[in-house]
């Protein structure tokens, strides 16, 4: 299944989101962990305003890497982010993956004949073909 942009900028949001929470926290208890959260924060929102710049030329596995190596770092207090770093590295690839190819059953290329062709198709000659291609 492709990912659309718009689900990846709303995972992205989210990202920024939960760890400016997590920021605040941290800031209040001055927890050494403070300025990681207040870092990931700034990325994913820099990723979600410029995701076109990130998603161009072909750069889309190297954002997928810089996310995963931040969920990497994610320890103690930040580990609720690193699901979600994850998967928006997973959904950056999906984002820019070509759609599968569809395949082509002999059962298609008979609903869709040239002009003149498998007009009087009898069952038989159906099956022949279908057991024939191996579809």
């Amino acid at each position: 299944m492709r990912t659309t942009r718009s689900h990846l900028i709303a995972l992205l949001r989210a990202i920024g989101q939960q760890a400016g929470r997590l920021a605040d926290e941290l800031g209040r208890s001055e927890d050494w962990q403070y300025p990681s959260a207040v870092a990931i924060r700034a990325h994913a929102l820099e990723y979600e305003h410029n995701l076109s710049t990130y998603l161009g030329r072909g750069s889309a596995p190297a954002l997928a890497s810089r996310l995963d190596r931040q969920a990497a770092l994610c320890t103690r207090r930040l580990v609720p982010l690193k699901p979600l770093l994850h998967q928006a590295a997973v959904e950056t690839l999906r984002v820019t993956s070509p759609a599968p190819p569809r395949r082509v059953f002999a059962i298609d290329r008979l609903s869709s004949p040239e002009p003149g062709r498998w007009r009087h198709a009898s069952r038989a000659d159906v099956l022949r073909l279908i057991f024939r291609t191996g579809t």
